[in-house]
């Protein structure tokens, strides 16, 4: 008798906990899933500067051909690879905008080319002078807080992004390759805080446990920092541009030219 009772009471124990562990799972599947809203990229991966000179000469009314090299990144430079679409944006919004610069000035243009190596030869002799546009870039990130909860949903941390560095513009003789004259434009350095949001990964003191002891960042959900480098470089791209309009002066490149023949 007292074993048929034991036995009974085991059974009952073990309904009960299945009857918990499926309500539980049923409250868990009912319960509504957490919506992370996140901010809206003002760029939307489209990293495009402009520059438009503030005068224009007549086309071909400055007798040089420049052949244009397209924009490369120093080997010195240090951006972290969550920069390379603001970095290439950089790179080609200056290409655009150098060619603009150079038919402004009256001279012609070829190109542009992806290096020197590969002009070809009739290319460096139809060219008077050859320009390459040199980009050094360093990035750094720190954190300003820790993760943290985010009303919204997720964990956020605020960090700050600090740029700087120098850009470079390099006139060859085309047939030689030998350096003719050189500027350098230093970028100077700017720093914007911004925010990283993740995911929320509950950490559990023991395995079974029900409810977190805390959280730990997860997968990243929204990364500002290459809108606030971004950010940075539309306020600086403006006079980095001017100062290229102002050191490709028509008549030292007359002069150049003449020392390269």
């Amino acid at each position: 008798m007292i074993n048929e009772l034991k036995i009974k009471s085991g059974i009952v124990t073990t309904i009960i906990v299945i009857g918990i562990f499926i309500v539980l799972g049923i409250m868990s599947a009912c319960a509504p899933q957490q919506i992370v809203r996140l901010p809206v990229s003002t760029w939307g991966d489209n990293y495009f500067y402009s520059y438009e000179p503030d005068e224009k000469n007549a086309h071909g009314s400055v007798k040089i051909t420049m052949a244009i090299v397209s924009p490369y990144f120093s080997e010195k430079a240090t951006i972290d690879p969550i920069y390379s679409k603001a970095a290439k944006g950089l790179a080609k919004s200056m290409a655009m905008d150098l060619d603009k610069i150079i038919i402004a000035k009256g001279m012609t243009i070829t190109g542009p080319f992806e290096n020197l190596d590969m002009m070809t030869y009739p290319d460096k002799k139809n060219a008077n002078l050859t320009l390459t546009p040199i980009i050094l870039i360093n990035t750094q990130t720190r954190d300003i807080s820790g993760w943290s909860n985010r009303e919204d949903g997720g964990l956020i941390k605020t960090v700050e992004v600090k740029i700087d560095g120098w850009v470079a513009l390099e006139m060859r003789e085309p047939l030689s390759s030998e350096k003719l004259w050189i500027k350098k434009i230093e970028v100077g350095e700017m720093s914007e805080s911004t925010e990283i949001i993740a995911e929320k990964v509950p950490v559990y003191r023991r395995r079974g446990d029900f409810i977190p002891i805390g959280y730990n960042a997860g997968r990243i959900l929204y990364d500002g920092r290459p809108d606030a480098m971004a950010n940075m470089m539309k306020k600086m791209y403006p006079a980095i541009m001017q100062t290229c309009w102002k050191y490709i002066d028509a008549e030292e490149v007359l002069v150049l030219d003449s020392k390269a023949k």
